[in-house]
């Protein structure tokens, strides 16, 4: 499923509801099935903490809304300690993946003063808006599934104990 949203995001730049919506029932399901009601309702709260976690990211449009929801569905299905080093293995790998972008498209500079006057801006007016004021820049963009399906892959293979 995780791979599905993958592709819809290279295409789209989008993950559709539909498909996270697939995937929570099948999480769901796979979760009621393997581990039982009293430990899904325990996944539930995980997903929901997830959730809340990544709403500021979110709000500051380091990750999208289709992003946070594919990691929400991932919750339900893993275990605790496998959803946690999931999300960080998804933004090391993230940063990774941003990085190499940048200096693919030699705009590394470039970025980092756009970043450098959009922190400023919040620190004077004591407020942060949309961090891309017009439209999405694509140049300036990843697509982050990509790290949240290496980071599943990563956990899947037994990756919990590799790095941390």
């Amino acid at each position: 499923m995780v791979l599905v949203a993958v592709l819809f995001d290279l295409k789209t730049y989008k993950i559709p509801n539909a498909i996270n919506l697939l995937g929570f029932v099948i999480s769901l399901t796979g979760c009621i099935y393997e581990k039982g009601y009293i430990a899904t309702i325990w996944h539930m709260l995980i997903a929901i903490a997830v959730g809340v976690v990544l709403m500021p990211i979110f709000y500051f449009q380091v990750i999208g809304a289709g992003d946070v929801k594919l990691l929400i569905v991932l919750a339900i299905y893993l275990e605790p300690k496998q959803v946690l080093y999931c999300i960080l293995y998804a933004f090391c790998i993230g940063a990774i993946l941003g990085v190499l972008k940048m200096i693919y498209k030699k705009s590394f500079l470039k970025r980092f003063i756009y970043l450098g006057n959009y922190i400023k801006t919040c620190l004077s007016e004591g407020k942060c808006g949309e961090y891309f004021k017009d439209k999405l820049d694509y140049d300036a963009t990843i697509h982050f599934s990509i790290a949240i399906f290496m980071g599943y892959v990563f956990v899947k293979l037994g990756g919990v104990d590799w790095v941390f």
